[in-house]
């Protein structure tokens, strides 16, 4: 009997002197790390599609800097005519298309049309209301044109994805290029008054039909 009292005490000392099991390998404080997502290999994409990510990515970087320090960018305000002038003197380290392509991405959102359909004044960078000219009616009008524009065609694409999936064909539908339906936005006078007419191969560039913040949107300056 002694002998196994000696045997018990010693089973039950070597279980406590065991260590905790640390987490195994692929594990993170005890819970299963997810493997990483697998990104779209660049080797894939036809130099096209490289150029016009890149350029995406461009624009969008300085649409974030011009967001940063301009209320008027950030809250979508309709601009001044001959924002671009300003812009180009602000920042002397962008290159003048790169910062009219900006504009004319940013003034096609369908907030910034809300805003001018609202008529009104336009707005200085610092979100003060310009001493210039206001919205004219007609850019009022031109703006409502694309918002409804904008909706039907958005409602379009929805059906055309729902009618894929009935077909079994989402993945056809999902790979279609954003800019097959791309119209040719009409010109903010805020852009347009310092920039020639825009022609319509130049309007439909895959950056006028980028993926996110801007085009343009109201209608051809008629302002000097």
């Amino acid at each position: 009997m002694a002998g196994s009292s000696t045997e018990k005490r010693h089973e039950v000392r070597g279980q406590q002197s065991r260590p905790a099991r640390g987490p195994r390998d692929g594990e993170r404080g005890g819970q299963r790390q997810r493997p990483a997502r697998q990104q779209p290999s660049m080797a894939n994409l036809s130099e096209a599609d490289k150029a016009r990510i890149e350029r995406n990515r461009q624009l969008n970087a300085v649409w974030n800097v011009f967001a940063k320090h301009y209320p008027a960018f950030r809250e979508r305000l309709p601009l001044k005519i001959g924002v671009v002038e300003d812009l180009v003197a602000r920042h002397p380290d962008y290159e003048r298309t790169l910062i009219v392509a900006v504009l004319k991405r940013h003034v096609n959102h369908p907030r910034y049309h809300e805003r001018v359909a609202e008529g009104g004044a336009r707005y200085e960078l610092d979100g003060s209301a310009s001493e210039g000219p206001g919205i004219d009616p007609s850019h009022v009008g031109r703006a409502k044109a694309a918002l409804a524009h904008q909706k039907a065609k958005a409602e379009a694409r929805a059906k055309e994805q729902e009618n894929a999936q009935q077909a079994g064909q989402a993945g056809q539908a999902a790979a279609a290029p954003a800019a097959a339906d791309a119209v040719a936005p009409a010109q903010d006078p805020a852009v347009a008054a310092t920039q020639p007419a825009v022609e319509p191969a130049q309007a439909q560039a895959p950056e006028a039909a980028g993926e996110t913040p801007e085009s343009n949107g109201e209608a051809p300056a008629t302002h000097s």
